[in-house]
């Protein structure tokens, strides 16, 4: 990023493995649960792209495609109760979304002081956030080294 030294996060794993072998054993790590979508591509080119909506991730059809050689590339989770999201085999996290009864918890700041609503909710939010990406950072085999 121009002088600044910055580089993408990097696993010391790759991303796919893990969350292929989180579906095909069904054990997530503490405090994770499954979503209901799930993208995986084969490890050949022509092997195709299987996408998954409101599917019950530990299904046969789901096993039966990792067996074939498919990898999960994308994967919908739960943390803490307290945000979905998905992420990708680039750690790209989308569809995050805070659950009501968390963000209810500034409730008793009023609306009609906006702004110090606004900074509350926000610092409520990115403090989980800072939490939802260590433990998918120590989930997903820690940082590699560069």
């Amino acid at each position: 990023l121009g002088s600044l030294p910055v580089v993408p996060l990097t696993t010391k794993d790759p991303i796919e493995l893990t969350l292929t072998e989180w579906v095909r054993s069904g054990q997530l790590p503490k405090g994770f649960v499954f979503g209901e979508q799930s993208e995986m591509k084969a490890i050949l080119e022509e092997g195709g792209i299987a996408k998954y909506t409101k599917q019950d991730l530990i299904s046969d059809e789901i096993q039966t495609n990792i067996e074939a050689g498919k990898l999960v590339t994308k994967l919908s989770l739960g943390y803490g109760g307290r945000t979905t999201f998905c992420i990708d085999d680039s750690f790209v996290l989308s569809k995050l979304k805070f659950d009501a009864v968390f963000l209810e918890t500034n409730d008793d700041i009023g609306m009609e002081d906006y702004n110090q609503r606004f900074d509350a909710d926000f610092f409520l939010m990115v403090s989980e956030l800072n939490i939802l990406i260590k433990a998918l950072i120590d989930s997903l085999g820690r940082e590699a080294k560069l």
